[in-house]
């Protein structure tokens, strides 16, 4: 599990993005709910953590696939 660190305007304005994968786990809890919801399940308490800088981002592009041995986005070359 991920958690995107994002202030706290960004998070209402994107429905609480940073933690959007709680969403994938159970649809019908709200954006406003999820915040609540990641802290009240044990095995989402420490989450990695994702920073979105100029930098990251730009890495991000290249990757492409999900490579489930290495637990992963990985490019198309990596494969």
């Amino acid at each position: 599990s991920s958690f995107m660190d994002v202030n706290k305007l960004l998070h209402w304005f994107s429905g609480n993005i940073g933690y959007h994968h709680v969403h994938h786990v159970n649809s019908s809890i709200p954006f406003y709910r999820l915040p609540e919801t990641m802290a009240a399940i044990p095995e989402l308490q420490n989450p990695g953590r994702i920073n979105l800088t100029p930098v990251s981002i730009f890495k991000c592009l290249r990757l492409k696939l999900w490579d489930e041995e290495q637990d992963k986005m990985v490019s198309f070359k990596a494969i």
